[in-house]
This record gives C-alpha cells, sequence and structure tokens, in this order.
C-alpha cells in the first residue's frame, strides 16, 4: 500500500518557503514525475495564509493532477478520491477554472463513469 501523503509528510519542506516558491517547487517536481513530492509542496502551499481564491483553485487542481498520477501508477483507490476531492476543492474556489473541469473529467474516466466524463471534457 502507498505512503499516505498528508500535512505531516512535509517536514523536508522548510517554513519559510513562500507560496511562489512552493508553487514552483511542486511544479518542477511534477514535471520530474517526482509526485509525491509535488502534492507535498502543493499541501504546503496550502497551508499558507492569504492565500486567494484562484491560487487555492489552482494549488488544489494541480495537486489532484499528482493525486491522478500516482493512481496511474500505484492503482491505489485512496489516490482517485484524493484527486477527486482535490478538484472539487478547486472547483468550490473558482467555479470558471476550466483546467479543474478536465482534472473531473479524468477522475470519472478513471472511475469508468463514461458519460460524466464526457460532459466535463466539454465543459473543460
Amino acid at each position: 500500500m502507498p505512503e499516505t501523503i498528508s500535512i505531516s509528510n512535509i517536514s523536508d519542506v522548510p517554513n519559510t518557503n513562500t507560496f511562489n516558491d512552493l508553487k514552483e517547487k511542486g511544479n518542477s517536481l511534477f514535471e520530474k514525475k517526482d509526485f509525491k513530492g509535488a502534492t507535498n509542496s502543493f499541501t504546503h502551499a496550502l497551508s499558507h495564509k492569504n492565500i486567494s481564491k484562484k491560487q487555492k483553485a489552482l494549488l488544489y487542481s494541480n495537486r489532484s493532477s499528482a493525486y491522478l498520477e500516482l493512481y496511474m501508477k500505484e492503482k491505489d483507490d485512496l489516490l482517485i478520491f484524493e484527486a477527486s476531492q482535490d478538484v472539487k476543492r478547486s472547483l468550490e474556489n473558482d467555479p470558471s477554472y476550466s483546467e479543474a473541469y478536465y482534472r473531473l473529467a479524468r477522475v470519472y474516466h478513471i472511475k469508468n463513469k463514461l458519460e460524466k466524463a464526457i460532459n466535463f471534457y466539454k465543459r473543460a
């Protein structure tokens, strides 16, 4: 069973990093296919105070993408659940964020709920 990723697992990310540093670190780790590291950076960035709803939407969407990639490797249903929760949080913060609809479509596609997936792919 894969390691559960939570706010308590991010001790390697110093508290002195700014929101943008953490977001960029998460993006960089994602590009390097270090999806666990990316989720940790995005989680830590989300813990910053005074970030806008649009910034939260972006971070939740990015973290959901990392969870989706981890799911594709590990096939742990908890990861697809985490991805779906994050994409919903993203849309709660910014209902117009099209990338979140794309990621929600991927979640439904993976769950083999194709009609819902198609609707969200169209919305993206």
